[in-house]
């Protein structure tokens, strides 16, 4: 992550999760020369290899579908939070998470219906609920009074 940087576009983010996602490719690399090299017929260092590779596919599966939830980078305040976290566990309710997806990322809106963190979501369809809640009650109790 580029520290001097205050502001991340969706391009950034995008890049950056792209390299998360991709942090072990050296490391596979390496096992598969060895496997090369070796000519051995078993492979050492299967479980290794295997645990990368299912763990790089559950991520982009992830990300290319419902979402890789991860720091809201796009957000400057939730960036500087971040930026100035320690890594101490009793900190870390105060990042705040959003849920990235490739084309949300790709086509760099920024508008929170396409990407929300889980407490903006509840919040948001608490506050729907209760405005339709209250609508069909109105509706009900004139439909009473009619009757």
């Amino acid at each position: 992550m580029d520290r001097q940087l205050k502001e991340f576009t969706p391009k950034d983010a995008l890049e950056l999760i792209q390299r998360y996602i991709d942090r072990n490719l050296e490391e596979l690399e390496q096992i598969q020369l060895k496997h090369k090299i070796g000519g051995r017929a078993s492979r050492q260092h299967a479980s290794r290899e295997d645990h990368i590779r299912i763990t790089r596919e559950r991520e982009m599966n992830q990300f290319s579908g419902s979402g890789l939830e991860t720091v809201d980078f796009i957000n400057p305040e939730a960036l500087e939070i971040f930026k100035s976290w320690s890594g101490e566990i009793r900190y870390l309710s105060n990042l705040k998470l959003r849920r990235f997806t490739t084309q949300f990322l790709e086509t760099g809106v920024t508008s929170p219906e396409g990407c929300t963190s889980p407490h903006t979501a509840e919040s948001n369809d608490g506050e729907e609920m209760d405005d339709d809640t209250d609508d069909v009650h109105n509706e009900s109790e004139d439909e009473e009074i009619a009757e």
